[in-house]
């Protein structure tokens, strides 16, 4: 069979399943036999097209880590000058995956959406398009505030954001014990609920599997959460990681300015920061010189000395690693031992790289068992200053 052919018979065979598939229900056994036929056209045929990827080759996406008590914001022109629209998101970083935190969570955006909506869009009337919501970046959990209007420019927009949080904070401390346990139970409920339709449940599924989460089980194990969350505990929540000011809030604020507010943009960029700002002008730059949150699929890609000293300093689940060593290899010839068993790691001297004649550095770093005795030396922590996703090789 030719290529060309090979490549028709590829079209007919997905063109056949989604007429199948999609225009009506259909037995899980022909479902099954749907999949094979394109199984074996695509990978089972001679001179396949197609081949597998090595797991090298997989691209991993992972999630920028931002910085406790830092606002981190970027400001940008719309690309399309004619457009007067604008928009701003004010994006709260706040959590890996994790039942409790993510049970917090959503308490708190169920609480505050409507909230928020009423105050920024209907008293205000900041913008046509309002909303506050939980979202999730392969397993990164945050809240976030959506603005898009074309009556203010965006810094303002985030300002009223912040003043929006502000004054809600009074609005949870002053929640009954008799209104908490009615949402918490409407929270509950909605949990409860099974999928109304296969699209539904698919989708959940897919979701899990994208992010790496795998947590099939996620809404009976938060239930399980929330039937024992206490108020206090809730507000602790609150004052850690959402209110403003609070010693664990991460934010980025991403403001897009339309056509009418070029002056507003041009004054914004040349305003000094503030204290616990930091102006994004180089995104990539960004990007780079943050740490990263580890892939939740069953890897833990690091990059720097400082994540792996973290991972030595810290149990880890993953089945495997993959690490770029560099000079920390260098200074610690048995250094997969010294992982597995934490004892610390030995402090590379840059001076003596690729000296002559005689050679220093390489071969002369003691081993493990040569200093049980004798107080390891670690190298220093790198301190890096602090948008949110980067994507490489696995």
């Amino acid at each position: 069979m030719s290529r060309r052919q090979e490549a028709i018979k590829i079209s007919h065979t997905v063109q056949s399943s989604n007429n199948v598939g999609f225009g009506r229900n259909i037995e899980p056994s022909e479902a099954k036999s749907v999949i094979q036929e394109i199984e074996n056209t695509i990978f089972n045929a001679p001179n396949s097209l197609f081949k597998s990827m090595s797991p090298s080759e997989y691209l991993t996406k992972r999630v920028i880590m931002l910085e406790n008590e830092l606002k981190c914001y970027y400001q940008t022109e719309g690309l399309n000058q004619k457009n007067e629209n604008l928009s701003v998101i004010q994006y709260i970083q706040v959590h890996q995956d994790d039942a409790i935190l993510n049970t917090k969570l959503k308490l708190f955006s169920l609480i505050a959406s409507q909230p928020a909506f009423h105050q920024l869009r209907t008293v205000e009337q900041l913008g046509y398009i309002t909303s506050l919501s939980v979202r999730s970046d392969y397993g990164v959990l945050a809240l976030q505030v959506v603005i898009q209007s074309t009556v203010k420019d965006p810094s303002y927009l985030d300002v009223r954001v912040d003043e929006f949080f502000k004054m809600f904070e009074s609005k949870i401390y002053e929640l009954s014990d008799k209104d908490f346990k009615r949402i918490v139970k409407s929270l509950t409920d909605s949990k409860l609920e099974k999928c109304k339709n296969l699209w539904q449940q698919s989708y959940f599924y897919w979701g899990e599997i994208e992010a790496g989460t795998l947590k099939f089980d996620r809404s009976s194990s938060e239930v399980a959460v929330l039937r024992e969350l206490k108020k206090e505990e809730f507000i602790e929540f609150l004052d850690q990681y959402i209110k403003v000011g609070a010693p664990q809030r991460r934010t980025l604020s991403v403001q897009v300015f339309g056509s009418n507010h070029s002056a507003e943009f041009k004054k914004a960029i040349n305003e000094a920061d503030t204290p616990k700002t930091y102006r994004i002008t180089d995104m990539f730059g960004f990007k780079r010189s943050r740490p990263l949150y580890s892939s939740l699929k069953g890897e833990l890609h690091i990059h720097s000395e400082a994540e792996l000293e973290g991972a030595m300093s810290r149990e880890t689940n993953t089945h495997s690693m993959f690490y770029t060593p560099g000079r920390l290899l260098l200074a610690n010839p048995d250094l997969l031992e010294r992982f597995r068993k934490k004892p610390g790691l030995n402090k590379y001297d840059r001076s003596t790289f690729y000296t002559s004649p005689r050679v220093f550095g390489y071969t002369d770093y003691p081993r493990r068992h040569q200093w049980l005795s004798k107080p390891p030396m670690t190298s220093g922590t790198i301190k890096l200053s602090t948008c949110l996703q980067v994507e490489g090789e696995g």
